[in-house]
């Protein structure tokens, strides 16, 4: 790893084998995703995602891209959501949740939705679940 990580990162399994990591290193937030080529053994540093993120949720699309939502960054919370495309190492926006969400969780569904419940705030969006589609 190029750099090491803190609690608050995601690692998400690629459907060719390699392994995206994204979200905050051990110093500081973190725009930077590192992929992990098991075949290889090497890290290499891949596209820049849009925003820098912490305790946000990740989901392999069906399609094979990575959907990452929400987290947190210097005290602020994310509604923000982006997309992470293996075939060209590239980040898009796409559309905001409904709500800020901090350690949201992500369950990709039979029809390729993706659905993201959860927020660290039990008395606000806690309740709350929103569907993504690409």
């Amino acid at each position: 790893m190029n750099d090491g990580r803190a609690f608050d990162h995601q690692v998400s399994l690629l459907a060719d084998g390699r392994v995206l990591v994204t979200g905050r290193s051990t110093t500081n937030y973190y725009r930077i995703a590192e992929l992990y080529d098991p075949t290889t053994g090497n890290w290499s540093i891949t596209g820049q995602m849009d925003n820098e993120r912490a305790i946000h949720g990740a989901a392999l699309l069906p399609n094979g891209k990575v959907l990452v939502v929400g987290g947190s960054v210097r005290n602020t919370d994310l509604e923000n959501a982006e997309l992470y495309d293996p075939l060209t190492e590239m980040w898009s926006q796409t559309d905001d949740m409904e709500f800020d969400r901090v350690s949201p969780r992500t369950s990709v569904l039979l029809d390729g939705t993706v659905l993201v419940t959860g927020d660290k705030d039990w008395e606000m969006e806690a309740g709350t679940a929103e569907l993504y589609s690409y």
